[in-house]
């Protein structure tokens, strides 16, 4: 569970535009996804939300299922608060052999294991238990909660799930204030034991949350690493919160680091929070991931409408390198994305000067997907302009000689906050992995893709236009453009 600061809707900004494919909930406020899992060929996606503000509080879960991650159904709140505690975060698991004995054989039970928040005491958090015999439709909380009283205070965020290897029900959660991963066992969900824990290591200074443990296997040598995900605090590369990974094993009880260094699953500011659905079939194999595309710096204080808060879009995770020269996390949208979305327009070899742009006012659309491969020509800086509306545009600049990426939305819109008004930029990339880049617009939010999917940056803007507008050009000399393509939905 996220937390933070609540404030009152008092400031008099223009609400943002609803992003498309980008989930939001029908009305009020949304952060961390919870108890994402597959099921009957849907997938569900429960979160953290307020059904009384657009202000954090009242923590409960909403729900919403998909068949193809891109178009939700809403669905009636599942897990609310009670009288002794709120919702927090938490995970979701199918109890298919009935070990909890919440169920039966015929009708084996959905399993919510969730961080019970106290009521007049938040860092009161103990994990609690609810149980769903509908296939999700209807939740029933467990007479004997907690069934874990809390370890430590800022004991939260249980991510569970069965391990083959141990035989055995896994519980991954964050002692948040000691910066450490505690790894527990159940054989029936109920009964849990303390096996091992993992930190501090890499960025511990501010709070650990929502961790997740997902294993990926690499198609060229079968080799399988697993990922450790911890969403921090503060102290992401471009300040605030973000999602820190580490790579290992995990025999089902102890996970062990491979020796590198912890790092950044996304360059952003607004990527926090992640989780990644369970249960995907074995035939698909994909790890599928969202995040809540916030920092925890100035969500409270965003611009808001009806709704406010939002995630990202699903993303697939994948392994990048070889067992000689080790592993890194690559990310790309999902491969339904590709499928939904339509062309709009496609451009192939032309120039782009400081003085001759490329402009593609009104897409029609809030979304646009956009894909671009660069040679550089006369000079190696190459500028987008988004969403230019009077005085309000974010910019977009690719030096791909110095291989940096940097987007500067200190004129992005009206919200005037400094943590928001910054230049968030990133270093190290190659000319050849700048050269060709994706971006997705929709709404408030863009993420980028580049160096083939090892780096992501998300980030929220906000302007004052319905559609996005774009203008390319180069900032000194000329760029030649292989080719242009936007898509949208």
């Amino acid at each position: 569970m996220t937390l933070a600061t609540t404030v009152k809707n008092d400031v008099a900004f223009p609400a943002p535009i609803r992003p498309v494919v980008h989930f939001t909930a029908p009305a009020n406020w949304i952060n961390d996804p919870n108890g994402l899992i597959y099921l009957d060929g849907q997938y569900h996606l429960f979160y953290q939300h307020n059904p009384h503000s657009i202000d954090w509080g009242h923590m409960s879960w909403g729900h919403a299922t998909s068949r193809d991650l891109i178009r939700w159904e809403h669905k009636p709140l599942a897990i609310p608060e009670d009288d002794v505690f709120l919702s927090f975060s938490g995970s979701i698991v199918l109890d298919e052999k009935n070990t909890s004995g919440l169920g039966s054989a015929d009708c084996p039970p959905l399993i919510a294991l969730y961080t019970g928040a106290r009521q007049g005491d938040i860092p009161d958090q103990h994990q609690c238990l609810a149980y769903s015999l509908d296939r999700g439709v209807s939740w029933t909380k467990y007479q004997d909660n907690p069934v874990i009283t809390a370890i430590r205070r800022g004991m939260r965020d249980p991510r569970v799930f069965w391990s083959q290897d141990a035989n055995c029900w896994v519980m991954v959660v964050a002692y948040a204030d000691d910066f450490e991963i505690a790894f527990l066992q159940s054989d029936n969900l109920l009964d849990w034991r303390e096996v091992s824990r993992l930190g501090p290591m890499g960025y511990a200074f501010h709070e650990w949350e929502c961790p997740d443990l997902v294993r990926l296997t690499d198609p060229a040598s079968g080799v399988v690493r697993w990922v450790l995900l911890i969403s921090v605090a503060e102290g992401a590369p471009n300040g605030g919160s973000g999602v820190q990974y580490i790579l290992g094993t995990f025999d089902g009880g102890t996970f062990t680091p491979d020796g590198s260094s912890p790092r950044w699953i996304d360059l952003g500011p607004d990527f926090y929070a992640s989780q990644t659905w369970g249960d995907i079939p074995d035939e698909d194999g994909r790890a599928i991931i969202t995040a809540w595309m916030s920092d925890r710096r100035y969500a409270a204080h965003m611009p808001a409408g009806r709704w406010r808060g939002c995630h990202t879009l699903p993303r697939e995770l994948f392994l990048i390198g070889s067992v000689a020269e080790g592993f890194s996390v690559g990310q790309r949208p999902v491969k339904e994305l590709t499928v939904a979305r339509t062309l709009v327009e496609r451009q192939d070899d032309f120039h782009v000067t400081s003085n001759i742009a490329l402009i593609k006012p009104g897409l029609g659309s809030p979304f646009a997907d956009v894909t671009i491969s660069v040679d550089a020509g006369k000079t190696d800086r190459l500028m987008y302009e988004i969403n230019r509306s009077g005085d309000f545009v974010t910019t977009l600049k690719l030096d791909l000689e110095a291989g940096i990426i940097a987007l500067d939305r200190r004129r992005s819109g009206p919200f005037n906050n400094s943590d928001f008004r910054q230049v968030i930029s990133a270093d190290g990339l190659s000319p050849v992995d700048l050269c060709n880049l994706r971006f997705i617009l929709d709404g408030p939010n863009l993420e980028i893709f580049a160096q083939s999917g090892h780096f992501v940056l998300s980030a929220l803007l906000f302007s004052e236009t319905s559609e996005p507008n774009l203008t390319l050009y180069a900032d000194d000399g000329t760029v030649r453009i292989s080719s242009d393509s936007v898509h949208n939905i």
